[in-house]
């Protein structure tokens, strides 16, 4: 141990593996490598700057102006601060600060919760709940009274009451949910449509999108209901961005889209699946009289 730059503290704990307390002779602060690291070449973690003491990180962090509020987390793990210039609580992780990022709120990237809210007033939704973050919000339409849940990027982008601003179909009609692949942006997108109609699938296949399966449902809210529910577990759940931008998919729909780097074609095949057997299921508990004359 003394070869590898450790002095130990304490006998040998008895196992290769097993922690033991030494002193670092090159930084003297208190250590505890194993035997089987240290016999391997591995010197103090802290020297090489492969880890960092807490109190180094908290001052790193004060140095690019953000006071931390919770404890150390780690260098890749978001990490609650308060921005010293704007006063929001952004949730940097220490690895992208020493990247050269900066606060998300400063950089337009984020949004605070009154400002988010005062946005979708705007836009003519009245928020029921505090600002969620990137997820589903739960409105309610100025216009046309009935509660919806979009997302405020998607609001941001254009989008609005899923009633007043329908998908060019009617939302009490039958409707369509599809999946399309992309060779060329290896990328999946889920989409609606009316089910009298096939253009909004055919506009992308002429595109160059592929078509991998349709689903039919019952209206066009239980659509949208699918799509938005896929959206929420590719964007939420497996972290997936949207892979295109409005220049490459002329035709509108790029807010719908993920990277198969992120996502599997066989599993969100299976989900859809999932969410559609649930809504035929409701539908059969809800008027079990009406669908057995059928």
């Amino acid at each position: 141990m003394r070869s590898a730059g450790f002095e130990p503290l304490e006998p040998y704990p008895g196992k290769n593996d097993k922690k033991w307390k030494c002193l670092c002779l090159r930084c003297e602060q208190e250590r505890f490598p194993t035997y089987s690291t240290a016999s391997k070449g591995h010197r103090c973690a802290y020297c090489a700057g492969l880890r960092i003491d807490d109190a180094e990180a908290i001052a790193s962090m004060r140095t690019a102006g953000f006071e931390p509020i919770d404890p150390y987390p780690g260098a890749d793990t978001p990490w609650r601060c308060r921005c010293m210039a704007c006063g929001n609580e952004p949730t940097p992780t220490r690895s992208n600060i020493l990247r050269g990022k900066g606060c998300g709120f400063c950089g337009k990237r984020l949004v605070d919760g009154d400002s988010a809210e005062e946005f979708m007033r705007s836009r003519g939704l009245e928020p029921l709940e505090p600002y969620p973050g990137d997820r589903a919000w739960r409105c309610r339409c100025m216009e046309c009274g009935n509660e919806v849940a979009p997302w405020y990027r998607s609001v941001k982008n254009g989008s609005g009451c899923k009633f007043c601003v329908p998908y060019g179909f009617d939302l009490k009609l039958p409707a369509i949910v599809y999946l399309l692949k992309s060779p060329d942006f290896q990328a999946l997108k889920v989409g609606v449509t009316s089910i009298d109609s096939a253009d909004r699938v055919k506009r992308h296949v002429a595109n160059g999108w592929v078509k991998v399966e349709t689903w039919d449902v019952a209206t066009g809210e239980d659509a949208v209901r699918v799509e938005q529910s896929i959206l929420g577990w590719w964007r939420n759940d497996l972290g997936a961005p949207e892979v295109c931008t409005a220049a490459d998919m002329p035709q509108g729909g790029w807010t719908e889209t993920a990277p198969l780097l992120f996502v599997d074609l066989d599993e969100t095949v299976a989900r859809i699946q999932v969410e559609v057997d649930r809504l035929t299921k409701d539908m059969r508990e809800s008027t079990p009289g009406e669908l057995d004359q059928h």
